[in-house]
């Protein structure tokens, strides 16, 4: 063969694999460009490309809709939205999605299903399943049958949802069952026994039989842990039974200041009749350190028990006068409503012959009082008190109550004989007077006090 005669087979070769190649790619364009459903698909990827993240992959392929309930019900079991999901993940949000529909089903049928979903190895499920458990239980007749359930699983030490098993089954009230199960809790000793402790309390929370006292005495007597011991206080004092009433009294009188302040925090913020009594005997009795004083005049029962020590005529100024002290360095930071009862109970005492004891509720009251135009009210007639001390202090604490309807009283002051007073009324009202006080600050300008006359011009320039 000659050379011309190869050369020739050669390009003919060649070009045949030219041709080979450029129907290949076309072929392989002309499948890209298919829809999906219509290309022949491998098992395994199929079920993923069917799968979406909320579970609901058949329904999107057939074109229909996906429930806008199903997809919060992914994202509540936090499972990722992403093309590719493993069918673990989607199995969990279908398990999930099954709990939560089943809450809205009380049936027999129901709590089976639900009951072995509380050792379903997702953690979330079974928080969920006992919750749903608890909700059919006491909306149904089928609350003692549930109740059982949870209790038997709440008194199991080794079950990982022992908590919330134990919280929802001291929901149902029934305390004389419930309660015997906290003994096997109040067992342990050490960090997993004050873990155990903290969860007994948040399950007495809800507990309203008197049976409750020997297992919170028992919290009270182990417990290291302060936040759990306050609690602890907290429970017995919100019962407001004889037996815990009385022991919270003897705590008010213990040596040990923790105690007797958890007992005085309890007490105060309870604020029921009785157990305001029992801490307005402390205070006359002069059995609470200063600490505990300042909880009781910060707290809701503040006015109602001090109201009726500073205005007792058998208890002496000096205690009267300590107490003051206290209230006005404590109830300021107290709410509103607590601070408005306080202004009430130190109304009386303006009225009072005691020099000492006038001058100190003046101080207090401006430093405490509630409603700004009442306290300015009960104020205002000291301003012009021939005591010029009790005037002064009346000035100070009506400052702190000055606005544009309390204001005007301050204006009688212009011509004061005390300078402290006056120029400070003039610096005062002059932010907020207006052209219905011109007339009165006219006369001002023929003032003695070159600073009243000055600042009275400043005052009528803008108006």
């Amino acid at each position: 063969m000659n050379a011309k005669k190869k050369f020739h087979i050669l390009i003919g070769l060649l070009c045949a694999v030219l041709i080979l190649s450029v129907a290949i790619t076309a072929f392989g364009a002309n499948l890209k460009s298919q829809p999906v459903n219509n290309r022949t698909v491998p098992n395994k990827t199929q079920e993923l490309s069917n799968q979406s993240s909320d579970g609901a992959g058949d329904k999107a392929n057939s074109g229909q809709p996906v429930s806008t309930e199903k997809k919060q019900i992914g994202e509540k079991a936090k499972i990722a939205t992403t093309d590719k999901i493993s069918p673990d993940e989607s199995q969990v949000t279908d398990r999930l999605y099954d709990v939560l529909k089943l809450r809205s089903q009380p049936s027999e049928e129901t709590i089976q299903r639900l009951e072995g979903y509380l050792n379903d190895e997702n953690m979330g499920i079974v928080a969920e399943a006992i919750d749903a458990l608890a909700h059919v239980g006491m909306s149904s007749e089928f609350k003692e049958r549930v109740f059982n359930i949870l209790k038997q699983k709440a008194a199991d030490k080794y079950y990982p949802a022992r908590s919330n098993a134990l919280i929802a089954a001291a929901m149902f009230g029934m305390d004389e069952q419930f309660l015997p199960i906290l003994s096997g809790l109040l067992e342990q000793k050490g960090e997993q026994g004050e873990e155990d402790m903290a969860l007994a309390l948040r399950s007495l929370s809800f507990v309203k039989s008197p049976k409750f006292l020997p297992y919170l005495n028992q919290i009270i007597a182990q417990s290291q842990n302060r936040q759990t011991q306050k609690m602890a206080y907290g429970i017995m004092a919100r019962h407001d039974l004889v037996e815990s009433n009385r022991f919270l009294k003897e705590m008010l009188g213990s040596s040990n200041e923790q105690k007797q302040n958890n007992s005085t925090w309890a007490l105060s913020r309870a604020n029921k009749p009785k157990q305001n009594k029992i801490l307005e005997d402390a205070l006359t009795q002069n059995l609470l350190k200063k600490e505990a004083v300042a909880l009781v005049a910060s707290s809701p029962c503040a006015a109602d028990v001090f109201g009726n020590i500073l205005n007792n005529n058998a208890i002496k100024t000096d205690q009267k006068l300590y107490y003051l002290n206290v209230i006005a360095a404590n109830t300021l930071n107290a709410g509103l409503k607590v601070r408005d009862g306080m202004k009430n109970a130190l109304k009386p005492l303006l009225d009072s012959d005691n020099r000492k004891l006038k001058l100190e509720a003046i101080r207090t009251l401006g430093k405490v009082g509630g409603d700004v135009e009442d306290t300015a009210k009960l104020l205002a007639p000291e301003l012009h008190s021939s005591d010029q001390e009790i005037k002064e202090q009346a000035f100070f604490a009506y400052s702190a109550y000055v606005s544009r309807k309390t204001y005007k009283p301050l204006l009688d002051l212009l011509w004061d004989d005390n300078e402290k007073i006056r120029r400070g009324a003039i610096a005062i009202a002059g932010n907020y007077a207006d052209v219905s006080d011109a007339e009165q600050l006219m006369k001002a300008l023929k003032h003695d006090d070159e600073f009243i006359k000055k600042q009275v011009k400043l005052i009528l320039d803008k108006l």
